[in-house]
């Protein structure tokens, strides 16, 4: 199965998709988060059953509805997806998955693998020792990209023709460390508040269980990343008036940001901001001591979360 060159090609495609197009602004995101739904579930079911050593007909039937029944449930359950990305935190593996449900649209694929891997079994002999080779070889490089599609570099949305510009309202802009790690609790698609209460009283309105969807990514040095990611909005968070995340720097305390949509609305923002003039919007982390220090630029809202 896995020494086919069909299944070769859409590891190619898959590594090109999530290491190369992603964030490079030459793609609409929808289409590079798509484009990674129907790569892995083609290539997932070949790879786990052979991890696995399942080649009966019944072994292989189970491995594909497991893995399509675990596909369903991080796009239809926000509190499935982030028990997954603690789950693979634990491994110390740093995935990224915003729940969609229109991912559902993507399963089909499930049905093109079943009969990929049908077809190569009717066909196979046993395998040479070349053979056995590649496939020990597609083991290693499968997991290896399927694992690292979330190696969580900052999220960037690139603006068409500006690749060196992104999209965002709210950023973070590192100017504290070569390197920092970045966590956000962003609000659940069923959190309800009132605006102007958040932006007064942001202790009082926000309560820990309506932050449910988890991010995690690394950030360089001088570089901007959108503090709610493109990517992890759908149209019913951006019906609300504010925006709210929880985030924290590295080992640092948990911060609350808020704003309001209409005095910071998404525009291109520099992926590499000039230190001498930072728009509004950005939240600066900075470094005293040992201790991280967040400032923010605009009518943004910081407080220490509880």
């Amino acid at each position: 199965m896995l020494t086919h060159p069909l299944w070769w090609a859409a590891l190619l495609l898959l590594a090109l998709n999530d290491h190369v197009l992603k964030g490079a602004g030459l793609l609409d995101p929808s289409i590079t988060g798509k484009l990674s739904d129907v790569v892995g579930l083609f290539l997932a079911p070949a790879l786990f059953a052979t991890l696995l050593r399942q080649h009966t007909r019944r072994g292989l039937l189970l491995t594909h509805l497991a893995i399509g029944a675990a596909f369903a449930a991080i796009n239809l359950s926000e509190h499935a997806a982030n028990g997954l990305v603690a789950s693979m935190g634990a491994l110390g593996i740093h995935w990224q998955i915003w729940s969609d449900p229109t991912d559902l649209l993507t399963l089909p694929v499930l049905f093109v693998s079943w009969r990929f891997i049908q077809r190569e079994l009717a066909e196979a002999q046993a395998l040479s020792l070349r053979r056995r080779f590649m496939q020990g070889l597609a083991c290693a490089l499968g997991a290896t990209f399927c694992l690292a599609t979330s190696a969580a570099p900052a999220p960037h949305t690139r603006v068409s023709g500006q690749p060196e510009h992104m999209r965002a309202d709210v950023f973070l802009v590192n100017d504290a460390a070569p390197s920092v790690s970045v966590h956000i609790s962003m609000l659940s698609d069923h959190a309800d508040f009132n605006c102007d209460d958040a932006l007064a009283q942001p202790l009082s309105v926000f309560k820990s269980e309506m932050f449910i969807r988890e991010g995690l990514w690394h950030q360089q040095s001088g570089e901007a990343a959108a503090l709610w990611p493109i990517a992890a909005r759908n149209a019913r968070t951006q019906e609300r008036e504010c925006g709210a995340i929880i985030f924290r720097v590295d080992d640092s305390e948990s911060i609350l940001a808020v704003w309001k949509h209409s005095e910071l609305p998404l525009k291109p923002v520099p992926i590499i901001p000039p230190k001498d003039n930072y728009p509004d919007g950005t939240i600066l982390v900075q470094k005293e001591g040992q201790r991280f220090v967040m400032s923010a630029k605009g009518p943004v809202t910081l407080v220490s979360w509880p």
